[in-house]
């Protein structure tokens, strides 16, 4: 009787411990090549609002990044509004090439004017708004790719101006006219 109860005891332990370590990597990633599956992890991750999911990437930095943008409804949202390029290239430049690496550029390119280098495209962009309100410089706007941060950005920067005419270069109607309103005053 003791042999039948703690082979049930270490059958429903082990399922369990590896129901719950076992590979957490979502179902949609299972057929993606290894150089876009940490992407593919963190896109569901963040989508689904799973950070168990992150620990399937192996790059610790990625990991780090996955679970604290899979824990952050915001992230989530952000992701929403990115564009399907912006997606498949959240971890691109943390991988390692496949291939031999390009013949570098005849002149070097140059540099952005806001210093703004993260894993992500969402936090690039929020750090390129951040710094262009605090320099209220409206021209790096220009680099942010997210449409809603980018007008967010010279709206923020319209009004702290009180600079109606910089309200031109928002490309929504309905932000245009706020903008408008808003830096009169």
């Amino acid at each position: 009787m003791r042999h039948i109860l703690a082979a049930a005891i270490i059958a429903l332990a082990s399922l369990l411990l590896f129901g719950c370590i076992g590979d957490s990597r979502p179902s949609a990633c299972s057929n993606v090549a290894p150089s876009k599956l940490a992407n593919c992890i963190y896109i569901n991750a963040v989508s689904e609002q799973n950070p168990f999911y992150c620990y399937s990437i192996s790059d610790s930095a990625q990991r780090a990044t996955c679970l604290k943008d899979a824990a952050d409804p915001s992230m989530k949202k952000a992701l929403e509004r990115s564009l399907p390029e912006q997606r498949e290239s959240i971890f691109n430049e943390q991988q390692e090439p496949e291939e031999a690496p390009p013949a570098p550029p005849s002149k070097p390119p140059a540099k952005p004017s806001v210093p703004c280098d993260y894993a992500n495209l969402t936090q690039k962009d929020s750090c390129i708004k951040d710094m262009a309100t605090n320099k209220s410089a409206i021209s790096n706007c220009e680099q942010i790719q997210a449409q809603t941060i980018r007008e967010h950005c010279i709206s923020e920067i319209a009004q702290k101006t009180k600079s109606p005419s910089s309200c031109s270069a928002l490309t929504v109607e309905t932000n245009r006219n706020l903008c408008n309103l808003y830096s009169q005053g």
